[in-house]
């Protein structure tokens, strides 16, 4: 903890979305069957990953190649089966955008099928607070994608329902023990949240011998080509992923 509540105790800064999501795991086998369910969860998420790519590009070959470069790489390979909330967030990322891309293939789908969807951005947040970011572009582009459909309005409605309980439970969350709707209250002083923060961060998302994704994974790099590509192929879409990734880089 780095703040105590308004109350006087302590509570961990950690938000309890991963807690809940291992729980049952946890009391049927303990720590090892815990990491082992968090290791199928993130192989059953790379295997939608390759089955998005293979439909975007209809190349097995590209698909494969994008799937090892994804899970058998450091950043992903390694959170894969660790109780963090990079794993779990990592898969839901994965599911959103496979969802998306769906959509882009074969657009006009059922307010059931908007309204599942709107669990998936709306669970993002209660892994971690950095994931709000995350979770308002997928929003954002979802509910965009949404107003193209035959009934808008209810298209919209159908994606919205749930995200909206889960905002007010997630800011509410913060408020009954901070006294504040500010996720950055649990984390009192320290600067980690901070904007004046983001141009080195950045600078080690990338290059930092420890952290940097360059460094832990220069096969990432051909990421860059690959998004070239899709903007030639899918430019919506390619447009779509980069207001998705760049707000929360």
């Amino acid at each position: 903890y780095l703040k105590r509540g308004q109350d006087g105790q302590i509570y961990s800064i950690h938000l309890p979305g991963v807690p809940a999501l291992v729980a049952p795991a946890l009391a049927a086998g303990g720590h090892g069957l815990v990491m082992a369910f968090l290791a199928l969860v993130s192989a059953a998420a790379t295997a939608v990953a390759w089955r998005t790519a293979f439909l975007l590009t209809g190349s097995a070959a590209a698909a494969s190649f994008g799937w090892a470069a994804t899970a058998l790489t450091a950043p992903f390979l390694l959170l894969s089966f660790t109780v963090y909330p990079d794993g779990p967030g990592a898969a839901v990322a994965m599911l959103s955008f496979a969802a998306l891309a769906g959509l882009h293939m074969r657009p006009g789908r059922r307010p059931s099928w908007w309204f599942a969807l709107g669990a998936l951005p709306a669970v993002l947040p209660w892994f971690h607070p950095r994931f709000a970011v995350l979770a308002a572009a997928f929003g954002l582009v979802f509910a965009a994608r949404a107003l193209g459909e035959r009934r808008p309005a209810l298209a919209v409605g159908s994606f919205a329902a749930v995200p909206a309980v889960s905002a007010l439970g997630w800011f509410g969350y913060y408020y009954a023990i901070y006294g504040r709707l500010d996720p950055a209250a649990a984390y009192g002083h320290y600067t980690q949240m901070s904007m004046g923060r983001v141009p080195v961060g950045v600078l080690g998302l990338l290059a930092d011998q420890q952290f940097g994704l360059l460094a832990a994974a220069p096969v990432f790099a051909v990421g860059a080509a690959g998004l070239v590509s899709l903007a030639r192929r899918h430019r919506r879409l390619a447009l779509e992923w980069l207001a998705i990734v760049l707000p929360y880089a």
